[in-house]
């Protein structure tokens, strides 16, 4: 059985004439108990969090889906900003600055105003070290790639 953990993002299958199968969701939270059929068996479940609303499935009702790359990048910047939030904080965060925004007011008290200039400093410095990171220039006398790396 696959074992979920905090974070994943999963695709709810194999639960006909429900309105979430299909859906895609990330895991808030999750629980292991004895499974009704069988004393000596675990069954997962888990708390999957989809826009708006917060639904639990079985394990075996979910397919983990890999969260692209960029979001991942994001939620780790999110975190390394403001240490203090968790990662069940940053886990239903997909990259969208309303969102931030939301998490930083709800969780440090911080006015509208206030969240959005938290917000686009961030973003501003994260869109810079994402343009640094990918200056490469194609050097043809060489025959090679070369990436700039300031000083």
């Amino acid at each position: 059985m696959i074992h979920f953990q905090l974070g994943d993002e999963v695709r709810v299958v194999g639960v006909p004439a429900v309105e979430w199968c299909g859906a895609s969701g990330v895991i808030v939270k999750t629980v292991e108990r004895i499974s009704d059929d069988h004393a000596d068996e675990f069954v997962q479940e888990c708390a999957v969090q989809f826009a708006g609303a917060r639904r639990w499935f079985s394990a075996t009702h979910l397919v983990r889906a890999v969260p692209d790359k960029a979001v991942r990048f994001f939620r780790g910047e999110v975190l390394q900003r403001w240490g203090d939030l968790s990662l069940e904080d940053v886990v239903v965060l997909n990259g969208k600055r309303d969102q931030l925004m939301s998490l930083l007011q709800e969780r440090y008290g911080l006015s509208s105003k206030r969240a959005g200039m938290e917000v686009d400093d961030f973003l501003s410095q994260l869109q810079e070290r994402i343009r640094i990171a990918t200056d490469v220039t194609d050097d043809r006398k060489a025959g090679a790639h070369i990436v700039k790396i300031p000083a």
